[in-house]
Parts: C-alpha cells; sequence; structure tokens
C-alpha cells in the first residue's frame, strides 16, 4: 500500500544519500593518507566505497527498514535480523563492489536490481529449508 511505497521511497533516498557520502568517504581516507592511493580508483576504489558502505552505512539502514516496516504492520521487535546483517558480507560487499564500478547514475538502479536478486536467492533458501525429505 502506500506506507510501503512511502518507505522504500524514503530508503531509496537514504541509500542515494549513502552513496554519494561514502563514494567521499573513501575520497578522503585516501586524500589523507589513511587509505593506499591504489584505492582511488577502478576496482580498489569501488571494493573500498562498497566495503565501508555495507560496514559503517548497511547496518543502520537495515535496522531503519525494519523501524519502518514495524511501523506499518504495527509491531515492534528486531528477531530475524542476523540473516540481512549476514548479507552484507557475503552479498552486498560483493555486488556493491560491481555496483560502484559504475557511474553514478547507474548505481541505485543496479542496487534495486541485486535487492530482487537476493529476495529471490533468500526465497530459494528458504524454501529448500522447509522442504521435508
Amino acid at each position: 500500500g502506500p506506507g510501503k511505497i512511502a518507505a522504500w521511497a524514503l530508503l531509496g533516498v537514504g541509500i542515494k544519500y549513502g552513496f554519494t557520502g561514502m563514494r567521499g568517504f573513501v575520497e578522503s581516507l585516501v586524500a589523507h593518507g589513511m587509505l593506499p592511493v591504489w584505492c582511488a580508483e577502478g576496482v580498489p576504489r569501488a571494493f573500498a566505497v562498497s566495503l565501508f558502505t555495507n560496514v559503517l552505512f548497511g547496518p543502520q539502514m537495515m535496522f531503519f527498514h525494519r523501524v519502518e516496516d514495524n511501523l506499518i504492520l504495527r509491531r515492534s521487535g528486531f528477531a530475524g535480523m542476523r540473516t540481512p546483517l549476514l548479507t552484507l558480507v557475503w552479498f552486498w560487499i560483493p555486488a556493491h563492489t560491481v555496483t560502484f564500478s559504475l557511474p553514478p547514475e547507474l548505481q541505485i538502479g543496479l542496487a534495486a536490481i541485486w535487492s530482487v536478486a537476493l529476495g529471490i536467492i533468500l526465497g530459494m533458501a528458504a524454501g529448500k529449508g522447509n522442504t521435508k525429505r
């Protein structure tokens, strides 16, 4: 419904700000000698932005998303957050390394596609876990 649409729109804006901020964060770390110069461009830069995005921004974004869902569904709590948080390591860091290798205007769209792909992966994994043999 409209609540979910508004929640996803707000989340999209937050992700856009997070992506932009983390690119600037990595640039600043390189400029101040806190990351090696080879992290300034190419795949190493994309990996550094992805790593910091998913370690520093990802958990807060996921908890904010849960708060939005809780408000919409009139529930409370953070049960079941372990799996989404683990996706930051095994899925989002590699996926966003690809994402941050692209021009900024394509990044949010690819992130949305990655979200759908992750939903399919997790749905298939949950289906396999529920199969009685």
